[in-house]
């Protein structure tokens, strides 16, 4: 290869490592603030309703997770990967016309499926065996078209790049006006109804001003004629619903057989647990977000594919390390700070999920690459598999073990649909994820957890201890990963990436760095 060509590739992993910066620096801020306030809104409706009710409005949540993921028909990963390449062409007939066709498509079946839980609430309800959640399906019921409007306009920000809006929409105004509306229901001593309709508010609110947020990055309603492709969309999206129905399956099969074989309190408890470990899922998400429209960009630069695919997981995985060792080690601890006594069983389920979503990590970045390539059918054949065993694995140890069994079920589901994944996009890109970069941060980790584990042990502290350790235990991680020499030149141009985009003073930060590389 000869030094231009070798320039050049350097040159086009550069940028795409820039961009991919740049809306990750913002994107992961975002989904931090909102992953946090949605999380801050579980916790306080958990403590306020406890198990039962909680473990109630769960279910209403998976019903309707379920009835979204039908009525989207797969367009959502459609819309993203259909607007970044027609808007590096600079097709706008294309591109509204791929618009449009994603609602004119899913819009109908939603409002299908909103008119048949209503109706049939009280016979989805007796699945259950309680008749309590009949009003919690009627009112979620109301908010299926909404969010299907709102998810193809977050689809849209993505093709466009436009992360400031997806941040804007998704990460700060939608958990924000949650919360408010949960802690103004609770304040006025209204239940489980109140925060089933604060859901339903906060949805229609998103959908708005997403709306109004597209409006400003494309001209939804301007002269421009759309021009239609619908038989292609839909050929390439088909999979791809599957893989969302599969993903449905995955992420809420435990909740549903918890309520079908034993209890809403169970599910309450279990349902403690999932969300505090789907914190290492969203560190994933906040990078994939903007990863499938670069790699759908590169899809033909086999070298860059790579390079990105390694660095994207080292970032995850550095990023994920920490918070899945305090979950490994403190799971007791973590449950009690965050959700009180009265969800203490759910210290097991965690543990056992932690490693579940750690493998996430791995699934994501593969994931992206599957769809830019044109290889959804793949995506499907893997979530396929996770599914089937999660089905499985669900129905045999739910009966017996309980949440437990839930927990255990979940976790070798997610780790069967990374496998396939990271193999199918071995094959075709000959690219991998793994790298010896990857044991830096692992050592940077393991010595001091263990040490704050054993000092936690050894004086017998209290739960709230675990704040100054975290605390601790972040710090020291950070000075080994420097000393391990953890970072390179290229995070570094990273960092500057991100100081620029986002305005941040950190020059100090990527200087103290450099003298560890």
């Amino acid at each position: 290869m000869s030094p231009k060509q070798v320039k050049t590739i350097d040159d086009t992993h550069e940028k795409a490592l820039k961009t991919m910066a740049k809306g990750t620096g913002i994107v992961l801020v975002g989904m931090f603030i909102g992953n946090f306030l949605n999380y801050l809104t579980r916790i306080i409706i958990a403590r306020w309703l406890g198990p039962s009710e909680y473990g109630l409005y769960n279910l209403g949540l998976a019903i309707l997770g379920f009835c979204t993921t039908i009525s989207l028909l797969g367009l959502s990963d459609v819309v993203t990967r259909y607007i970044s390449f027609y808007n590096a062409k600079k097709d706008l007939e294309k591109i509204k016309g791929v618009l449009y066709s994603a609602i004119q498509i899913s819009l109908p079946i939603s409002f299908i499926f909103s008119i048949f839980v209503f109706i049939f609430a009280d016979k989805i309800s007796n699945m259950f065996h309680t008749s309590n959640l009949i009003p919690v399906l009627q009112t979620f019921s109301i908010s299926i078209p909404f969010s299907i409007l709102f998810l193809i306009f977050i689809s849209s920000f993505r093709g466009f790049k436009a992360t400031k809006y997806k941040v804007y929409s998704q990460d700060l105004l939608y958990p924000l006006s949650k919360i408010i509306l949960t802690i103004y229901f609770i304040y006025f001593g209204y239940s489980l109804m109140g925060v089933t309709v604060s859901y339903v508010l906060s949805t229609i609110i998103a959908t708005i001003f997403s709306f109004f947020y597209l409006s400003k990055t494309f001209h939804f309603f301007g002269t421009v004629k759309p021009k239609y492709n619908r038989k292609e969309i839909l050929f390439f999206s088909a999979p791809l619903l599957f893989s969302g129905i599969l993903v449905i399956i995955l992420g809420w099969t435990d909740t549903v057989m918890l309520g079908i074989f034993r209890t809403p309190e169970e599910v309450g408890i279990y349902q403690a647990a999932l969300p505090t470990t789907t914190i290492l899922m969203s560190i994933a998400t906040s990078f994939g977000f903007i990863f499938l429209p670069i790699i759908s960009e590169l899809q033909s630069k086999q070298k860059d594919i790579e390079n990105i695919y390694k660095s994207v997981v080292r970032w995850i995985f550095s990023i994920n390390l920490p918070v899945f060792l305090v979950m490994l080690f403190f799971p007791t601890a973590v449950m009690k700070i965050l959700f009180g006594k009265d969800f203490l069983e759910a210290s097991v389920p965690l543990l056992i999920l932690s490693f579940g979503y750690f493998a996430y990590t791995f699934i994501v970045p593969s994931y992206s690459i599957l769809v830019a390539i044109n290889k959804t059918k793949l995506n499907f054949l893997a979530i396929l598999i996770g599914a089937i065993s999660d089905l499985i694995l669900n129905f045999i140890l739910i009966p017996i073990y309980g949440i437990t069994g839930a927990a255990l079920a979940t976790t070798i589901s997610i780790i069967l649909t990374a496998i396939p994944c990271l193999i199918f996009v071995y094959y075709y890109t000959k690219s991998q994820p793994f790298s010896l970069s990857l044991l830096k941060p692992f050592v940077s980790s393991l010595i001091p957890i263990v040490i704050f584990f054993l000092i936690y042990k050894f004086f017998k502290l209290e739960y709230w201890s675990l704040f100054p350790l975290f605390l601790g235990f972040l710090i020291v991680y950070g000075l080994i990963f420097l000393i391990l020499k953890g970072l390179n030149e290229e995070d570094l141009m990273i960092l500057k990436s991100i100081e620029k985009k986002t305005g941040l003073e950190i020059k100090w930060i990527r200087e103290f760095i450099k003298r560890f590389i």
